[in-house]
């Protein structure tokens, strides 16, 4: 059984996205894969005067703290010093999937300079999707795709009471007409047109 994490107070969000990415067992694995010459020196320095080392970079925070998670016989883990260098205050609440996505982006810009493409391409397998607008003129039946990019899809959960009912209503097909007319590269006018999301 793995250790839990203690609760600091506002942090939970932090604490929930923590518990998540530790229990993706290929992030976690590419994660202690990550390398820092400069830290490496300084634990190994620490080691060498028997001092406590304290990590470097939030890379190094996420390695010893899933390192903790999955080896300590300690039943709570303090992620104090975790939240202390990504400068959150654990007093205030903030709002998670801002968060989420911030990290992740601090994230992939960290290992994106890592030599292991098992490493340096881990967010972008595991957090990154990719569909594709895909819009039809109405006069000839053009069809064109514009390929975007996403890590989290929102979705208007408003009067919905399924995920499922969400999921339809973001991927429902939209009318392109009057004033939002769509322009066809094929015919060079404006066009009624229908817009999708497909299959990138």
């Amino acid at each position: 059984r793995s250790s839990d994490l203690t609760n600091l107070g506002a942090t939970c969000y932090v604490n929930t996205f923590l518990q998540v990415w530790f229990l993706n067992l290929e992030l976690r694995e590419a994660l202690y894969l990550y390398e820092n010459s400069w830290s490496a020196a300084k634990a190994e320095e620490c080691i060498l005067e028997d001092k406590e080392y304290e990590p470097q970079t939030i890379c190094e925070h996420l390695q010893y703290l899933f390192a903790l998670l999955q080896n300590s016989n300690r039943r709570y883990i303090d992620p104090s010093c975790f939240v202390r260098a990504l400068g959150l205050d654990t007093a205030q609440q903030q709002d998670a999937q801002e968060f989420s996505k911030l990290f992740m982006t601090l994230l992939e810009d960290t290992l994106c300079k890592q030599t292991n493409p098992n490493v340096r391409e881990i967010i972008q397998k595991q957090f990154c999707g990719q569909y594709a607008y895909v819009t039809i003129c109405s006069q000839c039946s053009r069809e064109s795709k514009l390929i975007s990019k996403f890590y989290e899809l929102e979705l208007n959960i408003q009067g919905h009471k399924q995920l499922t009912d969400c999921v339809t209503e973001f991927l429902k097909e939209e009318k392109l007409e009057g004033d939002n007319r769509y322009f066809c590269e094929n015919c060079q006018s404006k066009q009624n047109a229908t817009r999708k999301i497909g299959r990138a």
